[in-house]
Parts: C-alpha cells; sequence; structure tokens
C-alpha cells in the first residue's frame, strides 16, 4: 500500500517491490543513486529480443541453428510463445498479452501496451522497449527512490548513447544470440569477468512463491471479494480460479511469472482503488 501511495498509480512489475525496499535502505546512507536502466532497451538484454530474432530469421537460416543453441531453459517459453502467436496471426506479438477484457481499456492503452504486433519484430521491439516500456521504468524508479529522498540517474540513458547505440543493427547487438552480447564484448576488461558471465535475470522478487505461501492469504484477502473496479478486468470466479491455478500448478518459470504478474497488478489496482476511493459512492 505504501508503494502504491508512492506511485499514485498502479503499475507493472514486480521488480518494483524490491526497488522499493532497496532504496529505503539505500537512503539511509547516500542521496545518489546510480541505476543501469536503459542497457536492456538500448543493446538487447531481454530474452524476448533472442526470440525475437529466431521468428525473423526463419529456420531455413544459419543464424537460426546458431542462435537456437544458444538458448537456456528459461528462454525457450518465449520462443514458443512468439512462434505460436506467429503462427496464429502471421504476426510477432511485441509483449505478452495479460488481460483481454476490453471493457478494461479505452480505446488504446492497454491494446497499444501489449496486444502490439508486428511484422518486423526486432526492429518494432527496440521502439516498443524504448518508447513504451522503458518511460515506465523510469517513472517508477524515479517516484521510489524520491519517496526515500534519492536522486537516482541513469547513465546509460543519456542522448549521445541512445543516438550512437540506435544506429547499430540490433542483429549485432546480439552476436550468436547472447543477450547484450556487444555490450559485454566492450566491457571485457573494464568489469569483472564474474558479471560478463552472470546469467540473465531481472530485479529478483520471488512473490510468484510467496504468493503460494506467506502472501496467499493477503492475496484473497484482497482479490477475492467483490470490487466494480477488479470486475472490470477480469470477473471475481476467474480471480478465484487463477489463484487456485497458481497454489495447486506451478508452470514452467517464464509462464509462472506471467500469472504471477495478473495477481500483482490486480493488486495494485485493488490498492489504488482502496486508497483513492475509485468505483466507491465517494
Amino acid at each position: 500500500d505504501k508503494l502504491i501511495d508512492h506511485l499514485g498509480q498502479p503499475r507493472m512489475g514486480m521488480g518494483s517491490f524490491s526497488q522499493y525496499m532497496v532504496a529505503r535502505i539505500a537512503g539511509k546512507h547516500r542521496k545518489v543513486f546510480l541505476s543501469g536502466h536503459g542497457g536492456d532497451e538500448l543493446f538487447a538484454g531481454y530474452p524476448i529480443f533472442k526470440a525475437a530474432l529466431l521468428i525473423q530469421n526463419g529456420w531455413l537460416s544459419a543464424r537460426f541453428w546458431q542462435v537456437l543453441g544458444h538458448l537456456s531453459y528459461n528462454e525457450i517459453p518465449w520462443v514458443l510463445y512468439m512462434a505460436l502467436k506467429r503462427i496464429k496471426g502471421k504476426k510477432t506479438p511485441l509483449a505478452p498479452e495479460l488481460f483481454t477484457r476490453s471493457s478494461f481499456s479505452s480505446a488504446t492503452t492497454l491494446e497499444n501496451n501489449f496486444n502490439s504486433v508486428s511484422t518486423f519484430p526486432l526492429n518494432d521491439l527496440q521502439e516498443y522497449y524504448q518508447s513504451t516500456y522503458l518511460p515506465g521504468l523510469l517513472l517508477v524508479e524515479d517516484a521510489l527512490s524520491m519517496a526515500h529522498s534519492l536522486e537516482t540517474r541513469m547513465p546509460l540513458w543519456s542522448p549521445d548513447l541512445i543516438s550512437w547505440a540506435n544506429r547499430i543493427k540490433i542483429e549485432e547487438k546480439l552476436p550468436k544470440g547472447q543477450l547484450k552480447g556487444l555490450f559485454r564484448e566492450v566491457a571485457k576488461g573494464i568489469v569483472p569477468k564474474a558479471l560478463l558471465s552472470a546469467p540473465k535475470r531481472g530485479f529478483p522478487t520471488p512473490l510468484r512463491k510467496w504468493f503460494r505461501k506467506e502472501l496467499l492469504e493477503y492475496v484473497t484477502d484482497r482479490l477475492l471479494p467483490s470490487s466494480s473496479v477488479l470486475d472490470m478486468i477480469i470477473p471475481r470466479i476467474e480471480r478465484e480460479k487463477m489463484i487456485y491455478s497458481h497454489v495447486k500448478k506451478p508452470l514452467p518459470f517464464a509462464l509462472d511469472e506471467r500469472r504471477s504478474h495478473r495477481i500483482w497488478i490486480l493488486l495494485c489496482i485493488e490498492s489504488w482503488a482502496r486508497q483513492y476511493k475509485v468505483g466507491t459512492k465517494y
């Protein structure tokens, strides 16, 4: 509730919970923070970029088989998701679809952000992540750091670096399909080898596990009562099924994470509606 109060609105991303806690500790010792925001968006650091590279090149190309040989277990669901969507719709989605009920989205908000499709996945993915996804991260970063009197600076997201990085072909940023491969190559000799060889991971926030045990009662108390706001997104009976499925039927990491994000954003919306009296007579 404190996190949503500082944000002033419901936002995507379970990592914001960890950001808030880290900022709270850091604010006791420092006043200026350096953040790496922008690196993934400028240098193709997300698994979905690798999936798009495979889809765009096609299985007949040498690059396809080269990249396929460097897929990790956690990246396979991204490839399958994009491939199936591609086969079904002849286009590639720019981001996973979270909710399908159209009544919640006026005109373009959710449709543009989560249901966008592309016939040129790599170029449009870069545009999407830089113009739509990253601004949301920056908003969260600013709000959560200022909540603890911290000033966050993002050296990677500077105009000169953006201009330079966007002149490089995205394929060159993914040598052999390695996420941020070009960035890692340039960083050799500058940063420790342990960082260069570390696997891709976000801001570790085990909410998907907590939703099954430690936070299950909290989740049910917040999401199962009747709510005019939540009902616009997903009916109560479907919320109950989603929570039951999450508790009883764990999925492979990426799919489990996606389902957890549904629960997370519903909790954020419920907290926002509760604090700002949205959907009540007040």
